[in-house]
C-alpha cells in the first residue's frame, strides 16, 4: 500500500472520530437542555402563611409583634391600631416558607457575616413552634443576606426581598385617615358599580316579561 493510500484512510478515520465526538457532543446537549433544573434552595422553614400565629420583629432596638385573628393582622401591644394589611401580610409570606439559597456549615465565627450583633431579630410562632432568626451582613457581591436560625451553627443565605419586607415602624404600617377614606372611597364606587349593573340587568329583563 502506498504512502497516499495510507494517509488518506488515515484521515478518513480521522474525519468518522470527528464526526461522531460532534454528534455526541450535540446529543449531549440536548440531554442538558431537557433536563430539569434542579432546585437548589435549602428549607429553613417550613411552614406556610396560614400556619403562622404571630411574628415579631427587633429593628434598631424596637421590637414590632403582630397577632392574627381571622386572616387579618393586629399589633400585640395596641389591636385597636389600624394596620396597612398587604405591608404585614408582605412579611409574613417573606418568612413562611422561609428558603436560603446556600447553608454554610459549622460556622465558628460568626462575627464574620455580621451576626455577632445582627440589623434584624425576627421571631415566628407558628402552629409547630417559635422559631428566632438572626440576619446579619449583606453580601456585596450576590446582595444576599445571611441569616442564622437560633444558636445554630449553620449560616443561611437568603434573598434580600427576604429582608427588605421588614424595614416599617410601627408608624408606617399603620393607615392614615386618607388611605381609610380611600379605601372606603372606593368600596363605595364598587358597591355602586355592582347595584347599577343589577339595576340595568332588572330594566333589560323587564319588557320581556311585559310581552309575556
Amino acid at each position: 500500500m502506498s504512502g497516499q493510500k495510507r494517509q488518506m484512510i488515515v484521515m478518513i478515520v480521522l474525519l468518522a472520530v470527528l464526526a461522531g465526538a460532534y454528534f455526541g457532543v450535540r446529543q449531549y446537549r440536548k440531554v442538558l437542555a431537557n433536563k430539569p433544573a434542579e432546585n437548589t434552595s435549602v428549607t429553613v422553614l417550613s411552614a406556610s402563611a396560614e400556619d403562622l400565629v404571630s411574628f415579631s420583629y427587633i429593628l434598631d432596638g424596637e421590637e414590632y409583634a403582630f397577632e392574627k385573628n381571622d386572616d387579618v393582622w393586629y399589633a400585640t401591644d395596641d389591636p385597636e391600631r389600624t394596620l396597612i394589611q398587604y405591608k404585614v401580610k408582605a412579611m409574613a409570606n417573606a418568612l413562611t416558607p422561609l428558603a436560603a439559597t446556600q447553608a454554610i456549615e459549622q460556622v465558628t465565627v460568626p462575627e464574620q457575616y455580621g451576626l455577632t450583633e445582627p440589623s434584624l431579630v425576627i421571631t415566628a410562632n407558628t402552629s409547630e413552634g417559635s422559631f428566632t432568626f438572626y440576619v446579619g451582613d449583606q453580601n456585596d457581591l450576590t446582595g444576599e443576606y445571611y441569616l442564622r436560625a437560633d444558636a445554630q451553627d449553620i449560616v443561611y443565605t437568603v434573598a434580600s426581598s427576604k429582608v427588605s419586607s421588614f424595614c416599617y415602624t410601627m408608624d408606617e404600617l399603620t393607615e392614615t385617615e386618607k388611605e381609610a377614606s380611600t379605601e372606603a372611597s372606593e368600596s363605595e364606587e364598587a358597591s355602586a358599580g355592582q347595584e347599577a349593573s343589577t339595576e340595568t340587568s332588572e330594566s333589560e329583563e323587564a319588557p320581556a316579561g311585559q310581552e309575556e
